[in-house]
C-alpha cells in the first residue's frame, strides 16, 4: 500500500503553531494547569492522554480567530472534544456546569 505524504507546514504556519504553543504553556502555570471547562488538574507531559491541556480558539480560526491570549480557552483535550463535537460557544457558556443546567 503506498502512503500519502502530508502536506508540509508552511514557515508561517510553524511560528503560529510555537507561539500557540507559548501561550498555551503560560496560561498552564498561571492557572495551575486547571481546565477552564470541567474544573480539574490536567498536565502538559504526555500529549497523547486525554487530559493534555490545549487551547480552545474562542473564536474559530475559520472565523477569522487569531493566536493570542484573549482568544485562547485553556481545556483538557476530552474537553475541546466535546466543546468542538457541540458547537459550544464558550463566550456564552463559560464551563461545562452552565452548558448542562441550559441544555439538560
Amino acid at each position: 500500500m503506498k502512503r500519502t505524504r502530508l502536506n508540509p507546514v508552511s514557515r508561517k504556519q510553524r511560528e503560529k503553531n510555537a507561539e500557540w504553543r507559548r501561550i498555551t504553556d503560560e496560561m498552564c502555570r498561571e492557572n495551575q494547569y486547571i481546565c477552564r471547562w470541567c474544573g480539574y488538574k490536567g498536565q502538559r507531559i504526555v500529549p497523547d492522554r486525554l487530559d493534555w491541556l490545549t487551547g480552545h480558539h474562542i473564536v474559530s480560526r475559520a472565523r477569522g480567530g487569531i493566536y493570542t491570549r484573549e482568544n485562547c480557552f485553556l481545556v483538557h483535550q476530552s474537553c475541546h472534544q466535546t466543546i468542538t463535537d457541540h458547537n459550544i460557544d464558550v463566550r456564552i457558556y463559560h464551563n461545562k456546569e452552565e452548558w448542562s443546567k441550559r441544555n439538560g
